[in-house]
């Protein structure tokens, strides 16, 4: 230590070994706080592995094969179901009216799905040919056009040079007395 207090060299040195102190215990801290997330993310997994004891993988194939023997037992019940049908059960007048009802119903769901679908790709088409059609305006309008003219374009990157303005106006200042 000096007369005047430490030296810039010892400030200096001082800072540094305060600096390698709080990374010292900052790497502690961190290696202690890794340790105890591990712990915590291992009790974590075990617990989530204790609730689904299979892998994701393994409980994809078995839950799809599960849904498909469902469809499966739904379809062949069904099917045994029509198969046993017997239409001379139901063969009323008003067994009749309702069957000519269902199918004149699905009929006019028919139409009316066909309308909204062409009335829908008819909007998607005008939609996405918008931008064309902007494009094109934009391609005949007279300001843009002038990038594809090569004469315009000379002008506009190389200017001719007036020499003299004064020049080019001197009939309008000089007098014939």
């Amino acid at each position: 230590m000096g007369l005047f207090g430490p030296s810039p060299a010892e400030r200096a040195q001082a800072s540094v070994n305060t600096a390698r102190d709080i990374q010292k215990r900052t790497i502690v801290a961190l290696r202690r706080q890794n340790q105890r997330l591990k712990k915590r993310a291992n009790k974590q997994q075990q617990a989530i592995s204790n609730l689904a004891p299979m892998r994701p993988k393994e409980a994809t194939t078995q839950l799809s094969q599960d849904f498909y023997k469902t469809i499966g037992d739904i379809g062949s019940q069904y099917s045994r179901q029509l198969a046993q049908y017997d239409p001379n059960l139901l063969a009323s007048q008003s067994a009749k009216r309702f069957a000519g009802m269902l199918s004149s119903s699905l009929s006019d769901y028919t139409n009316r799905l066909n309308q909204a679908s062409q009335a829908g790709s008819a909007r998607l088409y005008a939609a996405l040919s918008a931008p064309i059609t902007q494009f094109q305006k934009l391609a005949e309008d007279p300001a843009f056009n002038n990038l594809l003219n090569q004469t315009f374009m000379s002008y506009a990157s190389n200017p001719p040079t007036v020499t003299s303005d004064v020049e080019s106006m001197k009939q309008l200042y000089t007098y014939n007395v």
